[in-house]
């Protein structure tokens, strides 16, 4: 039986790509106006900087600061250009982040289910996101009083999958693995780390990670197509 719930965020809770996207480009297209280069040339430059940082580390979660992202863009050429224009990592980060705030919106079909899930279960976020940009976000989609505890990866110090962030999180919400389930996106964070911890697993077909191919490990016990239909199965179990 079922009795604490674990969300996943982006991906999961919204559609990320677009809202993720846009955030870029805007950004982009900020630093190519003020320091009057291609946006072709500022676009490289920011994936190079974001790629270096995501790569430094499959464990620290301050991989996912978009502050450090565009630090990284100083320091591998574009720093005394962006100074002299008033430009500074923070501000750009602050700028990504208002982007995407403006272009995210719950899915209908959650919206239904989640006033019904929260009669019934102890609801909470598991997510690698930065703690204060995750609650930001709920807070942007309206869902944050649905939810008790907003776990994040910054607390544990561990990503997913990572089993660490998995057993935190538990003791976190005073939860047992057998009666724990988690909703996720990602099959290679969500539900390979999630069942690695004993819990329960569901994989949300949303977003860019649905198709593509799942280890052994990443196989969850239920697939989302809708959470209505969601309602029903985690009541069986």
């Amino acid at each position: 039986m079922i009795k604490t719930i674990f969300f996943d965020v982006d991906g999961t809770l919204y559609e990320e790509q677009h809202a993720k996207i846009k955030a870029e480009a805007h950004t982009v297209q900020l630093i190519a106006q003020r320091i009057e280069r291609s946006i072709t040339e500022v676009y490289e430059l920011y994936m190079k900087a974001k790629w270096t940082v995501l790569n430094s580390s499959d464990r620290n979660p301050e991989r996912n600061n978009r502050t450090l992202w565009y630090r990284e863009m100083f320091a591998q050429g574009a720093g005394v250009e962006m100074n002299s224009k008033g430009l500074t990592a923070e501000k750009l980060s602050g700028n990504y982040w208002r982007i995407l705030n403006e272009n995210i919106e719950p899915y209908a079909d959650l919206l239904l289910a989640l006033p019904l899930l929260a009669r019934k279960y102890e609801l909470h976020i598991l997510t690698d996101e930065l703690y204060d940009v995750c609650q930001s976000k709920l807070e942007t989609l309206g869902l944050r009083h649905f939810f008790g505890k907003v776990i994040s990866a910054e607390h544990a110090g561990a990503l997913k999958p990572h089993r660490e962030l998995f057993d935190y999180a538990l003791t976190a919400a005073g939860a047992s693995a057998d009666t724990t389930l988690m909703v996720g996106d990602y099959p290679a964070g969500d539900i390979a780390g999630a069942k690695s911890a004993g819990w329960h697993t569901a994989l949300a077909r949303r977003g860019q990670h649905f198709y593509q191919p799942h280890l052994p490990n990443e196989q969850p016990d239920y697939i989302v197509n809708s959470y209505l239909e969601f309602l029903g199965w985690v009541s069986s179990i």
